[in-house]
């Protein structure tokens, strides 16, 4: 039987396939990276939570029925406003680490539109060159029995003429 015409594109057209099916991984890879920072940033959050309490009754309880300047108690305040500040930066953190996962679950969305697109390429391929055979293998089975029409043996009638 005869190659296939198109085979070259089928070939392309796998590649592309892989390839798309490779990028959904790596996309899935990444949202399941993204999904994991958003679980550190949580505990992160918590334990820096557990920690700050803790902290604050640690320093108020160092200042308690203590004499302190203006200044100690402007140093005592800022210190308690850098406690609140690190905890408004870490709530910062969980946001963007969710805004990452909506972003990785929009580019893992669009990968797997993409393999699907190719794999639809692909089977649109196959389909033909599965009809190209059929026709190919009837055009074959034509030829065969047209060279058996074709062939007729020599009657022992004709020598004696």
């Amino acid at each position: 039987m005869a190659k296939y015409p198109l085979e070259a594109l089928l070939s392309v057209r796998y590649y592309r396939e892989n390839n798309a099916k490779n990028a959904v991984r790596a996309a899935e890879q990444a949202l399941a990276q993204a999904q994991q920072a958003v679980l550190h940033a949580q505990q992160a959050w918590e334990d820096y939570q557990t920690w700050q309490k803790a902290e604050e009754d640690r320093r108020y309880a160092a200042i308690l029925h203590k004499k302190l300047s203006m200044k100690e108690l402007d140093d005592f305040k800022a210190g308690l406003a850098a406690l609140i500040a690190e905890a408004v930066c870490k709530e910062e953190a969980i946001a963007k680490a969710k805004e990452a996962v909506a972003a990785r679950e929009h580019d893992c969305q669009k990968t797997q539109e993409a393999a699907l697109q190719a794999h639809k390429a692909a089977v649109k391929i196959e389909t033909h060159q599965g009809i190209w055979q059929a026709v190919e293998a009837k055009e074959a089975e034509r030829r065969e029995d047209s060279e058996l029409e074709e062939f007729k043996p020599l009657s022992l009638n004709s020598e004696e003429e």
